[in-house]
């Protein structure tokens, strides 16, 4: 009787704090307040450049983070304390050049995508030994640890189409250990031929671990959203409630504005602006921009569409939706004294991102943030 009690207790606790992150996200605002004592010590800046945004955590809360220009994996305690580090350049088992997404498969595994056209994924054990090398035929755009086994994978090759070209999206979940694939989903992207390249004016696929072992696919040029189990079953879909702006000569213009104003030196600016001065009329964009900028699952497997604030980059704003797709609600991050911010990695009810003070003497830092 007394071990029913304690588990009716449990359950009662549990779905008392489930409701926890979504009453926050309720509020219309979270503060984005870094915790002053994680990491104190670890030289962030100097280990990490601002495109180095992929962690992988373990049950412990110890975590590993790519280094991809340094060719390096580095391993944290849950402190944020360095505990070790490994890889190097090459092409040879155990090399890992320009990694950029890890993850963890089943609790016993490092999975490492390297640079995209180099078509391979390594598996590490978690101690940084070299297990395997998984090659792939086309360009990896993006690769998670699903579970069973089981990996997600991206693929992408281009084709001809007129006078531009059709970037295809091949979505598929494969075996480490026996190599079996199945196919998931698959999309087409129209890329315009341009002086000027505009990246983030163009939708993205995004796969994300959902659930114990699910998958979660979606493309931001779709309202469209699934999941679906490790095994390639269809477990749910839904489509998110917004429209696609129109791309007229004023906003983009704009656009080209921003672009100018993010380069580093003075420099680089009048140099960028002479060049898009003297080839006005061969830079060209899509007609459309995406549903949605990014896409996240929460510790409770929310789901986060991130949206893009083009005038003035603001504030960073999302729709909250439940891991069965009912819409919940849309909140933003008041980021304070740092710049705005897209946090992808979302782990016992705490944020970590890398924040960059606007400040420009003070130097960059990954940073953990409650929930609050």
């Amino acid at each position: 009787m007394k071990s029913i009690y304690y588990l009716l207790l449990c359950l009662i606790f549990a779905q008392v704090l489930l409701g926890n992150v979504v009453e926050i996200y309720k509020k219309g605002e979270i503060k984005l307040i870094p915790e002053a004592s994680f990491g104190k010590a670890t030289e962030w800046d100097l280990l990490f450049t601002d495109t180095d945004k992929s962690i992988a955590f373990l049950a412990d809360e110890s975590f590993f983070r790519t280094a991809s220009k340094g060719n390096k994996i580095y391993k944290f305690d849950a402190s944020g304390k360095l505990e070790f580090s490994f890889g190097q350049a090459g092409q040879g088992p155990g090399d890992i050049t320009n990694p950029n997404e890890i993850s963890i498969l089943d609790e016993k595994k490092l999975v490492v995508k390297e640079r995209g056209n180099l078509r391979r994924i390594s598996i590490f054990e978690l101690d940084g030994n070299f297990t395997k090398l998984i090659r792939v035929d086309n360009f990896i755009n993006s690769c998670i640890a699903v579970g069973n086994g089981m990996i997600g994978i991206v693929s992408t090759y281009q084709g001809p189409s007129g006078k531009d070209t059709m970037r295809k999206y091949d979505v598929y979940l494969k075996n480490v250990h026996s190599g079996k694939e199945v196919r998931l989903k698959s999309f087409e992207r129209k890329n315009i031929q341009s002086r000027v390249q505009t990246p983030d004016l163009y939708g993205n696929v995004f796969i994300l671990k959902i659930g114990l072992n699910n998958i979660l696919v979606a493309f931001s040029e779709s309202q469209e959203v699934n999941i679906f189990s490790d095994k390639g079953e269809l477990v749910s879909k839904f489509n998110v409630d917004r429209n696609r702006r129109k791309i007229n000569d004023k906003f983009f213009n704009h656009y080209l504005e921003r672009v100018i104003d993010s380069q580093r030196s003075e420099r680089e600016k009048t140099k960028l602006k002479q060049f898009i001065e003297s080839n006005s009329d061969k830079i060209s964009h899509p007609d459309y921009l995406p549903f949605y900028h990014k896409i996240a699952v929460d510790n409770e497997d929310n789901i986060l569409i991130y949206l893009k604030n083009w005038e003035d980059a603001s504030d960073v704003q999302f729709l909250v939706y439940s891991k069965t797709g009912d819409y919940l609600c849309k909140t933003k991050l008041n980021c304070l004294e740092y710049r705005p911010v897209y946090p992808t990695v979302f782990f016992e009810n705490h944020i970590y991102t890398k924040l960059i003070p606007i400040d420009e003497n003070k130097p960059s830092f990954l940073a953990k943030a409650k929930l609050k």
